[in-house]
């Protein structure tokens, strides 16, 4: 394809089948992350409806979306004083998923654990292993691994981002942290007992090269947790180009359940839950978006997000149809 200033364009087959053969679902849609220059479609594979930004950047030039100042790669205070809230999740870690930290009352863990279950999947918290390797692949700068490396694991991770890796490594002290993506790891094989991807694979230029590449790091019953928008959800529908999850350029790919779980089934894993999140916040960003600022700041207004936003949301996610989704996985024994 022709340059544009910055970046180059490619037609590519599905990148899940090889497909060539598509039909448009978006046209034209900017990015409206970083509002950078460009218009892109998304197009549906006839052989296995698999969506995907088409054309879409290099590997090359790719990094032309991913600025410095985007707010992937912006740290955030980590609460080191752990407040009373971050000390009884982590009791009801210890009392009910074999964590080896402080544990409290049992009994009123119970009820936490049964309100909390979902967040405590939600939040990616993985099966607890005594002296466990957990890799966070796409791990900014390094927030999730800092707070699993404090819950006991012994923890990896791989970034695209010089200076998230920098901050990383220098003001968190995440010492196996390294630059770089999975396409070239170099880990061991069976060296992990669980891997992570938290809103990464839509990001990938071959992310079924990815999920097999994953399999092979994996420890024979190690969990692969992955987090996606959901293409096919309620959001994507209403808001299509101006949907706030959508992203593009930057989300190269766009997952459904039923295609999300081709993807990890066609790697030799086995599919263990998915969990869909509640996400309010989308709605509003996706209505600022729109250009209906009033909706939004009708949508903010607490009274209006406690008693009718959340309650949707909430509905919606048991249909499976909110806007971000997780999926559990395992490498079989």
């Amino acid at each position: 394809m022709g340059n544009t200033p910055g970046y180059e364009l490619e037609l590519v087959p599905c990148t899940l089948c090889g497909g060539e053969s598509f039909d448009d679902q978006i046209v034209g849609a900017n990015d409206l992350y970083n509002h950078l220059d460009g218009e892109f479609n998304v197009v549906r594979c006839r052989s296995c409806g698999f969506s995907l930004t088409n054309p879409r950047p290099t590997r090359e030039t790719i990094g032309h979306f991913y600025p410095d100042s985007t707010g992937y790669y912006q740290p955030e205070d980590i609460d080191e004083t752990r407040s009373r809230r971050e000390r009884l999740y982590r009791s009801v870690l210890a009392n009910y998923c074999d964590y080896p930290l402080p544990r409290r009352s049992k009994i009123v863990d119970f009820f936490c654990y049964l309100r909390w279950r979902l967040k405590i999947r939600i939040n990616h918290t993985p099966t607890w292993h005594a002296d466990g390797r957990l890799l966070d692949i796409g791990c900014s700068w390094g927030r999730y691994l800092k707070i699993m490396q404090s819950y006991g694991w012994n923890v990896y991770g791989l970034e695209f981002n010089k200076q998230a890796v920098e901050y990383a490594q220098e003001k968190l002290g995440l010492e196996n942290v390294r630059q770089g993506m999975i396409e070239d790891a170099g880990f061991e094989d069976n060296f992990f007992d669980v891997v992570h991807m938290s809103m990464v694979l839509e990001h990938l230029h071959d992310p079924k090269l990815a999920l097999e590449k994953i399999a092979v790091m994996l420890k024979p019953g190690g969990e692969l947790i992955i987090s996606v928008p959901n293409f096919a959800s309620y959001e994507a529908n209403k808001y299509g180009a101006k949907w706030y999850a959508l992203q593009v350029p930057g989300h190269l790919n766009h997952f459904t359940p039923t295609t999300l779980r081709k993807a990890v089934e066609a790697s030799g894993l086995e599919i263990q839950q998915f969990v869909f999140h509640k996400t309010e916040r989308d709605f509003i960003n996706s209505s600022k978006n729109a250009g209906r600022n009033g909706i939004a700041r009708f949508l903010r207004f607490s009274p209006v997000r406690n008693l009718l936003l959340r309650p949707f949301v909430s509905a919606l996610a048991r249909r499976g149809k909110t806007g971000r989704m997780s999926v559990y996985a395992r490498k079989p024994s």
